[in-house]
C-alpha cells in the first residue's frame, strides 16, 4: 500500500464542539487524503496537555473555548517549541 504525503503527519483539532469537530475531520480527510494522526482536544486544558505532551505537525484551534480563548494556545505553542529548541 502506498503511503499518501500526509500519512505521516500528526494534527491536533482543538474543538468543544463534538459536531464541529467531526465535521473538521472530515473535511480534512476529504481535502488531503490519508492522515497519520489526528487527535481531538475538547476543552482548553486538554488541549494544553496534548501540546505538552506531543508534538504535532498542523493545529487547528476554535476561538472561543468556554472561558478561554484558542489564540492563546498559539503562544503557548510558540512558547513550548522556542524552549524546545533552546533545549537542542
Amino acid at each position: 500500500m502506498k503511503m499518501g504525503k500526509y500519512s505521516k503527519f500528526k494534527v491536533l483539532i482543538v474543538e468543544d464542539d463534538e459536531d464541529d469537530y467531526i465535521l473538521l475531520e472530515e473535511l480534512l480527510i476529504e481535502a488531503v487524503g490519508e492522515i497519520g494522526t489526528i487527535t481531538w482536544a475538547e476543552d482548553y486544558k486538554s488541549a494544553q496537555a496534548s501540546i505538552a505532551n506531543e508534538h504535532f505537525d498542523f493545529y487547528f484551534l476554535d476561538n472561543r473555548l468556554g472561558a478561554e480563548l484558542g489564540l492563546n494556545l498559539i503562544v503557548e505553542i510558540k512558547q513550548l517549541r522556542q524552549l524546545l529548541c533552546y533545549q537542542e
